[in-house]
């Protein structure tokens, strides 16, 4: 007698060589291709922030660039076209000062070529999906044309403001510096003060000149309280008219401002700089979400508490400010601007007639943060068609002072309206102890070393599905716990896949109609649904721990362990039998497009495997399971039953009768002959109850087939009746399990 079953021992090959990840990147950019051309396609609109065009990627780039991608793939399963174009700030000081100062502008503009390139190698290892071609430099002509234009926009907005004021200037640097490349500490120092004192001699004033006190400080000095202020020479000589000065010399608090590359102290000096006016009211920001919501706060104090914003650098390497001076004058003049704009590669040849003859050409550099914080009007208003605004601004929590003002500000002036839709916040790469890895502490982990350690998918699953809201912290010991989730997670998919019936086999006239399959069907459509609620606030870390929750407690012990008698038993063309392959497809396909933006090459070999298509190509269907609650609610019972069953420690419980006793008999009579499936046991006799209860009762001469390893009173040649009728071919008809 035949007692072999359909166990399939199939392997699916997953070597992730480079050669094999470097196909399907580029298979993906083909097929980002495609789904961008998609006129039935909805368009969303991610605008990058460009990182600095200098060094080698490192885990603050990989946190980023994954975290969009994540959306990327997630909307675009959903049927989005994603318009996500990289971008990178390529002036500023740090790479006048590799190259070094007062160079020609190619030889910047080659260095920054060299950087870029080398960034977008480390960039596509890290599986992020992107047309890399079509990248954007702020130091790009179109772009440095656009910018200039909406320069000239802040100067009719009467927004563009010349004259002297007190700035920090940065000896080491040649230059002012700008308020985000400061660095504020508060010490003790011994200073040397001028008291004045007042007539009377009951107050005093301390005044000082280019030292920067926290606030008005009032002490007491020889039992007297004298009050401290910061003034210009200017105003101390009229002080001195009417008060008597006494010098001493004594410790108070100070501000110390330092630069943020050499670390060395600022002075503040009075120069002939150019300003923008950032009062903007705070009427726009109602309409933009905020994820995490607190960043709300943060986002309101850094952008309408800003000072008068300092715009103009005396440095070589940057956008040059295109206007005349006199005094705080400013030349407005159409055609000045027109001229200024076609020519803005040759400033520095542009002259002007006798007319202007006492008007000064500036010979400043714009800020960097104007170059990227303009990207809303160079990038996305661009001149074939527009991507403004964005529906998401995603960068770390730096750039609430950073980018993201600078875009907001510029973009209300402008624009008269936000650069973003949503605006996300994300932490820093930090090591075990906490602290933030960054270049000049020297404490950085090379994104390149981690993927030779534990390979490019657990690094990437590892931050995809951290909480990046908040800083994530890198260590040998939470990368290999996260990698041994990855393990419970494929052994479920590995066994659906193993299973399952290959879509291009003759399967359309098969129905779903055991209600186990139904009801895991109708599962999986309200997974989808809490799925797509929580990506709809950006916590994708949220959604992948409902989804590993639904697969390892939920598909696995519900599902899986519930059809295996169907699987292994029944004969292989056995209609009941591929209705449980089929849902198990069904269910693969949408599993495998959910867990891909956290699994891509897992995920797209699987696919490719099975479907013969594109996964990022496929979108996310919605089923409508014709399932009644009833149903619903039989399967939900005996689930309990189950568990019920399963506390009961009594020998040979599986050989006895199991009498199960419920107030639910009318809903699980019809399924008391299939119960036995689900608890693999010898029988089940369902009766009307008041309260809940199960009892086992003995029965004489029940035996376990050697074959499906279920008991019976009837065996045969050590097999039981229902295999022999499987063996002979027989149709075994299942309902419920």
């Amino acid at each position: 007698m035949c007692y072999k079953l359909n166990i399939i021992k199939k392997k699916l090959d997953i070597k992730l060589s480079r050669e094999v990840t470097l196909d399907i990147s580029k298979k993906w950019n083909e097929s980002y291709k495609i789904i961008m051309r998609d006129k039935l396609r909805k368009k969303f609109i991610i605008h990058d922030g460009p990182p600095y065009a200098n060094g080698q990627i490192h885990l603050g780039h990989a946190i980023n660039k994954i975290a969009k991608d994540v959306i990327i793939r997630k909307k675009i399963a959903i049927g989005f076209k994603v318009h996500y174009i990289p971008g990178w700030d390529c002036h500023g000081l740090p790479i006048e000062i590799k190259v070094g100062r007062k160079k020609k502008k190619n030889k910047y503009r080659d260095y920054v070529k060299k950087q870029i390139s080398k960034q977008i190698k480390g960039l596509k290892k890290l599986s992020c999906i992107s047309n890399w071609k079509e990248h954007y430099k702020t130091m790009s002509r179109s772009i440095v044309k656009r910018e200039i234009k909406a320069f000239f926009m802040l100067i009719k907005n009467k927004r563009v403001l010349v004259g002297k004021k007190n700035i920090k200037y940065c000896k080491d640097c040649k230059s002012t510096v700008s308020d985000f490349e400061i660095e504020k500490t508060v010490d003790k120092r011994k200073t040397k003060l001028i008291i004045y004192t007042s007539k009377n001699k009951r107050k005093g004033i301390i005044i000082t000149n280019g030292i920067d006190t926290i606030k008005t400080i009032r002490t007491m000095i020889n039992k007297r309280e004298v009050k401290i202020i910061n003034m210009g020479k200017k105003e101390i000589e009229n002080i001195k008219k009417n008060l008597k000065g006494k010098e001493i010399i004594k410790k108070i608090k100070v501000i110390i401002y330092k630069c943020c590359r050499h670390k060395t102290t600022l002075k503040t000096v009075r120069k002939r700089q150019i300003y923008i006016d950032t009062k903007i009211k705070e009427n726009n920001i109602s309409n933009i979400n905020f994820f995490p919501s607190y960043t709300r706060k943060k986002f309101i104090f850094s952008v309408f508490r800003r000072p008068i914003w300092c715009i103009s650098r005396q440095r070589t390497w940057g956008t040059p400010i295109p206007i005349f001076i006199k005094r705080s004058k400013v030349i407005k003049n159409k055609k000045i601007e027109k001229l200024v704009i076609k020519n803005i590669r040759n400033w520095k040849k542009i002259k002007l007639s006798s007319k202007y003859s006492r008007f000064k050409k500036c010979k400043d550099i714009l800020d960097v943060w104007l170059d990227s914080g303009l990207t809303h009007y160079t990038v996305l208003k661009g001149k074939k068609s527009s991507n403004f605004p964005a529906d998401i601004y995603l960068e770390g929590k730096d750039q609430h002072r950073g980018w993201f003002n600078s875009s907001y500000i510029t973009s209300i002036i402008i624009n008269k309206k936000p650069p973003f839709r949503n605006l996300i916040t994300h932490g820093f790469a930090v090591n075990k102890k906490g602290e933030k890895m960054s270049k000049s502490l020297g404490n950085t982990i090379s994104p390149k070393d981690l993927v030779k350690k534990y390979g490019l998918e657990a690094l990437r699953f590892f931050i995809s599905t951290s909480n990046y809201y908040n800083d994530i912290s890198f260590s040998e010991e939470k990368i290999k716990n996260r990698m041994f989730l990855i393990k419970k997670v494929k052994n479920v998919i590995n066994f659906m896949y193993r299973n399952t019936i290959k879509k291009n086999k003759s399967i359309k006239n098969i129905e779903v109609k055991t209600t186990i399959d139904r009801f895991i069907l109708m599962k999986i459509e309200k997974l989808k649904m809490e799925i797509h609620k929580i990506d709809n606030r950006y916590k994708s870390y949220k959604s992948y721990e409902v989804l590993e929750k639904f697969i390892i407690k939920v598909i696995s012990p519900i599902y899986i362990s519930n059809i295996k008698d169907r699987l292994y038993v029944l004969e292989r063309n056995d209609i009941s039998r591929k209705s449980c392959q089929i849902t198990m497809l069904i269910i693969l396909k949408d599993i495998l497009i959910l867990i891909s933006p956290y699994l891509p090459y897992y995920s797209e070999i699987v696919w490719k495997d099975l479907f013969k298509s594109s996964l990022i190509e496929t979108i996310l269907e919605k089923r409508k399971i014709n399932i009644s609650k009833k149903e619903v609610k039989s399967i939900n019972i005996l689930l309990n039953i189950k568990k019920k069953y399963n506390l009961v420690k009594e020998e040979n419980k599986e050989k006895k009768l199991l009498v199960i006793k419920t107030r639910y008999a009318d809903i699980i009579k019809p399924i008391e002959k299939e119960i036995k499936f689900l608890l693999h046991n010898y029988k089940n006799k369902v009766i009307k109850n008041k309260k809940e209860e199960i009892e086992l009762r003995y029965i004489k001469n029940v035996v376990k087939c050697k074959r499906c390893l279920g008991f019976s009173t009837r065996i045969i040649n050590k097999i039981c009746k229902r295999c022999i009728d499987i063996i002979e071919g027989k149709n075994q008809k299942r309902v419920f399990f």
